[in-house]
């Protein structure tokens, strides 16, 4: 019989946050894995290429990959007036956001791939409950993916799922580029844009990426389940 190698999969592993995660898996000694997938926004993670999940996971179990764990770190944003929100647009931030780790786990489960007792982290946002201005889709996608991840962990008692909500993460592409889209939109200078980011967090002050992702790895922990699966944790300011 061949041995079954676990693996861990982190969604957008090439995002900033996704990076901080995968280099912090490489620090901790109390994690141990035989490889990582890196599933990020442009590689099929999302509603439209169902297919490309699929088969990903026919190679994982080719390959006699278990995935034990899954940190969801991909998201996408739009900065828009209300007004100019197209539906095109609600629909890719929308699946992209809230519906991409449910349907992972629901092709990994079909596939008989995802291990009984496996650990879920999805990273959401403060959004889910802050209104970022001109984000529409964005704050309702992230609302959503709170209540996805509490009816997953509701439904599939057999795994640990749990949620993290930061706040406006310091350095990564996305905070880049939405400090550039409320420039273009409002006529502000970068340090105009960057006041205004940071008066609108709860804090005052950005989460660096390291920090949250030691607190995800922290949380990973065996002995810290079950008893915080179900529950979404608040990082980086009150919410």
């Amino acid at each position: 019989m061949v041995a079954a190698h676990h693996v861990t999969i982190i969604m957008g592993a090439s995002g900033g946050l996704g990076s901080a995660v995968r280099s912090k898996f490489g620090e901790a000694n109390h994690f141990t894995y035989n490889d990582i997938i890196n599933w990020s926004q442009d590689q099929g993670v999302s509603l439209n290429v169902r297919a490309s999940v699929e088969r990903a996971a026919v190679r994982l179990k080719l390959d006699h990959c278990i995935v034990t764990r899954i940190i969801n770190c991909a998201g996408v944003n739009a900065i828009a007036r209300f007004d100019a929100v197209s539906l095109e647009q609600a629909q890719r931030i929308y699946q992209s956001n809230a519906l991409a780790l449910p349907l992972v786990v629901q092709v990994l489960r079909k596939g008989g791939i995802l291990a009984k007792g496996a650990v879920i982290c999805n990273v959401i946002s403060n959004a889910a409950h802050i209104p970022m201005s001109h984000s529409l889709m964005y704050n309702a996608s992230k609302a959503a993916q709170e209540m996805i991840t509490r009816q997953m962990a509701r439904e599939l008692k057999e795994y640990s799922i749990f949620g993290v909500n930061p706040n406006k993460l310091a350095g990564t592409a996305m905070s880049a580029e939405i400090d550039g889209a409320v420039m273009k939109l409002r006529g502000w200078s970068r340090k105009q844009a960057r006041a205004y980011q940071l008066a609108a967090l709860p804090a005052g002050v950005e989460t660096p990426p390291d920090s949250l992702a030691q607190f995800i790895v922290e949380l990973m922990r065996s002995e810290h389940h079950p008893y915080i699966t179900g529950c979404i944790f608040p990082y980086g300011g009150p919410q």
